[in-house]
């Protein structure tokens, strides 16, 4: 069972409605719904005699619900959705788009490594290249490009140093610009 909803389960019975609740919506994940058992009914009540979070439901079926009306529901929930992409597929398709976005977001590093270079003292252009450089360099090793991700974390680095200046000049950020140049011209698509 996932830890998670170990901790769940593990809560006093006066948030049984609401976890009730969460186990008709999560039943839709068959990851969580296998991995969390239903909830307020006792396996060994009789089906018009039982309980739901610590209430008797005399007179109602398992496989009615405790809201008004009692509408009918099966024992294990909903039926799952049909299934959809799996994960590997979902997965290539977010890799496609992101090399495909890769070279603008190159070209965004570029011009932002201009405009700090510009305005040295501009402390949200700064601020904004370290980001998109540390964005960079997670998802690419996330996608396999593990040398592109070392390049991106180390002007990363690099720019952690420029940022810790008193003061800055546009030739602070040179050691960073040319390995972004660098970086630009190797990588696929740029």
């Amino acid at each position: 069972m996932l830890p998670c909803c170990q901790a769940l389960l593990a809560l006093p019975s006066c948030v049984g409605a609401i976890l009730g609740s969460a186990r008709r919506l999560t039943c839709r994940t068959p990851l969580i719904a296998a991995a969390v058992p239903p909830l307020g009914l006792h396996p060994a009540a009789p089906a018009d005699r039982g309980t739901f979070n610590g209430h008797e439901t005399q007179g109602r079926s398992r496989t009615q619900s405790p809201a008004a009306g009692g509408e009918p529901v099966s024992a294990e929930g909903p039926s799952p959705a049909a299934p959809g992409p799996s994960f590997e597929e979902r997965f290539a398709a977010l890799e496609r788009e992101w090399r495909q976005l890769l070279p603008a977001k190159l070209q965004e590093a570029l011009r932002r490594m201009q405009a700090c270079r510009t305005d040295p003292a501009d402390a949200a252009e700064l601020e904004e290249l370290h980001r998109l450089l540390h964005t960079l360099a997670g998802s690419a090793g996330t996608f396999g490009l593990h040398d592109l991700g070392s390049v991106a974390r180390a002007i990363e680095h690099e720019l952690d140093r420029v940022m810790a200046l008193p003061a800055r000049s546009g030739a602070d950020f040179d050691a960073a610009d040319r390995a972004l140049q660098a970086l630009v011209a190797s990588a696929p698509g740029g």
